[in-house]
């Protein structure tokens, strides 16, 4: 096996090395190699070509540009996981029949069309499901709290604080239904 060229994917194995990075350093490759079964000649680099441009400037320049960004993103998630734990969420608490009366109301007004209706006889997993759904959508605030990691870095996981964080404070004041609250954060994570 020739040691002395590496492949793009082997060149990216190396530390320091990205796909962007191996078209802005070396550029093209050395050798173009057609390989039966595929549609694209491989592209493979000189091996001292490679350590070449590792040496250079503009790899360590890359490298600590790298690094301020990485830096940065961690700073970014870190205030978003701040900002998430500060985040007041509030439910409104009233009786656990009334939300099951009213997210009755709620389900039916919404899938009247689909000729889909709820009633107070339907299995209790559903209601819990519907009920938990109702105090998400219409007894907690949590549509704002929604807006503010919209389009940020670690908009995953400030999607999935908040939800842990809204789950928990429904099931703190719906006691009944924390099953339910534990359920959905489980299917959802």
């Amino acid at each position: 096996m020739d040691t002395s060229f590496l492949t793009k994917s082997a060149v990216a194995e190396r530390p320091g090395w990205s796909v962007t990075l191996i078209t802005r350093l070396p550029g093209e490759p050395d050798l173009r190699k057609k390989v039966c079964g595929r549609n694209h000649p491989l592209a493979r680099y000189a091996l001292a070509r490679v350590e070449e441009a590792e040496a250079s400037a503009s790899f360590c320049d890359w490298q600590a540009s790298l690094s301020k960004r990485e830096a940065a993103a961690r700073k970014s998630v870190a205030t978003g996981r701040q900002a998430i734990r500060a985040m007041p969420i509030s439910v409104e608490k009233i009786p656990l029949v009334t939300v099951r009366e009213r997210a009755i109301e709620s389900y039916n007004a919404r899938n009247r069309d689909q000729g889909s209706f709820a009633s107070s006889g339907d299995a209790c997993g559903f209601l819990d499901r519907i009920a938990v759904n109702f105090i998400r959508h219409e007894l907690t605030n949590d549509d704002v709290a929604w807006w503010d990691p919209a389009g940020k870095a670690g908009v995953r996981q400030a999607v999935a604080g908040i939800r842990t964080r809204l789950c928990a404070v429904m099931a703190q004041a719906y006691p009944a239904l924390s099953e339910e609250c534990a359920r959905e954060l489980a299917e959802r994570t």
